[in-house]
């Protein structure tokens, strides 16, 4: 709860979307700003101890895990196709920050932004030359693998006379992604695009 009365651009009090238990919850809560809500609502110590946790404990994503030492600086990356390509420092202070950034697309690729780990945008899709996304070989291997391995479970629990539909539905997504694999061409990061554990 500390972690709400401190937390980051949020107001005790103003901001109750707790969903199911609002009807439970409201009754707590006046309507104006807590007196424990201190501006910039943020938290000044730095949580240390979430800052060193591996990415496979939880809270996986958080501002906290982010944070550049002892500051309020976090890195803000420019993704493009699950690769980061270049990188900005901002101050994380509750206010909003114009972020730009200039990268060559040479192929039609998804692009976006993140703090990682704590934040991801949506991509952006560019098109070059009208043509598709073929962003990775391996994704597009992975996918038709598991087609393959859905199927290879799931078939034995398919009604006998839903059996010979399913088996269209799977074929069809088989020479979708196999189409797919076709397409695609290796996708070899460079040396600055690929960074250990991203």
């Amino acid at each position: 709860m500390y972690r709400h009365c401190q937390g980051e651009d949020l107001k005790v009090g103003c901001n109750l979307t707790w969903g199911p238990c609002f009807d439970f919850q409201k009754k707590f809560f006046t309507g104006k700003d807590d007196a424990v809500s201190q501006y910039p609502y943020q938290l000044e110590t730095p949580n240390t101890e979430l800052q060193r946790r591996p990415y496979s404990q939880q809270p996986y994503w958080d501002i906290e895990r982010a944070r550049i030492g002892q500051t309020r600086e976090v890195p803000v990356e420019l993704v493009v196709n699950g690769y980061p390509v270049a990188r900005q420092v901002i101050l994380a202070d509750g206010q909003l920050r114009e972020v730009a950034f200039e990268t060559r697309i040479e192929k039609s690729s998804w692009v976006a932004l993140r703090i990682l780990p704590s934040s991801h945008s949506n991509p952006i899709f560019v098109l070059v030359n009208d043509q598709p996304i073929r962003a990775s070989l391996k994704s597009a291997e992975w996918c038709l693998q598991g087609v393959d391995k859905c199927w290879t479970e799931k078939q034995r629990f398919i009604k006998t006379d839903e059996l010979a539909d399913a088996r269209a539905a799977y074929d069809h997504a088989r020479a979708i992604y196999r189409r797919l694999v076709a397409e695609c061409q290796a996708s070899v990061p460079t040396t600055a695009e690929a960074k250990p554990g991203q």
